[in-house]
Order: C-alpha cells, then sequence, then structure tokens
C-alpha cells in the first residue's frame, strides 16, 4: 500500500522529510500534531461514509433486482422472516464486538465493527 502511494505521487525518501520539515516550519511543531489527529479523523469518517454508501447501495440493489413472476404470500413472509433474522444476527453481532472492545479497554465511539475487528484482533494478540 505504501508502495503505490509512493509511486502515485513519485516521492521518495528525502523528498518526504523536505516536506515534513516545510510542514514543520509552517504550523510549528505544537500543530503538527493535532493536524494528524485531525486528518486520521477525516480518513476514518470518509471510510465509514464510504461503507455505509457501499451497504446502502447493496442494500437497494438486492430490493430492486428483477425476479420472476411474484412470489406467493407464503415465500413473501419467509423472506421477511430472513430479513428480519439477519437484522436481528447484525445487532447481536455489533453488540458482541462492542462488549469484547469495551472488555479489552479499547475505544469503541466512532467504529466500525472492522475497525473493532481489526483492534480486538490486535489487543488479543498482543496478550499471547
Amino acid at each position: 500500500m505504501q508502495d503505490l502511494i509512493l509511486q502515485i505521487f513519485g516521492l521518495q525518501g528525502w523528498e518526504w522529510v523536505i516536506i515534513l520539515f516545510v510542514v514543520l516550519l509552517l504550523f510549528g511543531s505544537k500543530k503538527v500534531p493535532e493536524l494528524a489527529r485531525n486528518l486520521g479523523k477525516a480518513v476514518s469518517e470518509f471510510q465509514r461514509g464510504k461503507a455505509e454508501f457501499e451497504r446502502q447501495l447493496m442494500e437497494v440493489t438486492t430490493l430492486t433486482t428483477p425476479s420472476s413472476p411474484p412470489p406467493s404470500t407464503s415465500k413473501i413472509e419467509s423472506t421477511q422472516k430472513t430479513q428480519e433474522s439477519q437484522v436481528i444476527r447484525e445487532v447481536t453481532e455489533s453488540e458482541r464486538l462492542l462488549k469484547i472492545a469495551q472488555e479489552l479497554g479499547i475505544a469503541t465511539e466512532g467504529k466500525t465493527s472492522e475497525q473493532l475487528k481489526e483492534e480486538i484482533k490486535k489487543a488479543l494478540e498482543n496478550l499471547k
């Protein structure tokens, strides 16, 4: 991933050092950590929004896919029950992730399920 970023911008070692030095001069040593933190939050929010958009897009495409003749009433009921059970499963998985993360002392605010899974995995690896 880092190689890809370096290839995109075409920057190598010393060029990055010069850029970081200029940023340090422009913003000062006290503002750089705050800028990096805000940039991280912005990237995180963008990824969360992207994931939500993809989820909604997937939901819409599954609901609007053309099907053969309209299903019978019993088929509709079974589909609704399946969808309800999937929602319940997603909620319980999210609740479990939150509970595990909190027990491990991981901050959960504003994090996606995927982010929590990664942090839980890292925390468990550190416990070994």
